[in-house]
């Protein structure tokens, strides 16, 4: 048993699954929008940085997405202090109706995404209403 925990625990920290708090919270909570359909249409929202020290003096955070069903493109900018400008493209591939989930971002040190930063990827919650193209 204890060998199975040992193990478990060795593989969480060799993949960076550690329990590090997330690096970004967001406000709001939820990335809301109601966007036409087939339209890359940005939600956006703003951040806070948890950990200034791994981000200081970038421009831009790069960051991909676990998955691109719903948004198609994500952009960190970080701002003054602490917060940080998060802006989430919805994807030219929807059509009319509700998309509820979350979508997880990597937030990484390099485009390559070789590697992220502690505290990542970031989950964010969304509801994403997408109305018919004229609407």
């Amino acid at each position: 048993m204890y060998t199975r925990f040992a193990f478990a625990a060795l593989v969480a920290a060799l993949s960076g699954a550690a329990s590090a708090s997330p690096a970004l919270s967001f406000a709001p909570a939820t990335a809301g929008a109601t966007v036409p359909a087939q339209t890359a249409r940005p939600v956006v929202l703003d951040a806070t940085i948890h950990r200034m020290a791994d981000f200081a003096g970038l421009s831009q955070i790069h960051v991909r997405l676990a998955d691109d069903s719903v948004f198609q493109e994500a952009y960190v900018t970080p701002g003054a202090s602490d917060k940080a400008l998060v802006a989430l493209y919805t994807s030219e591939k929807l059509t009319p109706g509700s998309y509820k989930g979350k979508v997880s971002l990597r937030l990484c040190k390099d485009e390559a995404c070789t590697q992220q930063f502690d505290g990542s990827p970031v989950q964010l919650p969304y509801a994403i209403e997408v109305q018919t193209a004229g609407k």
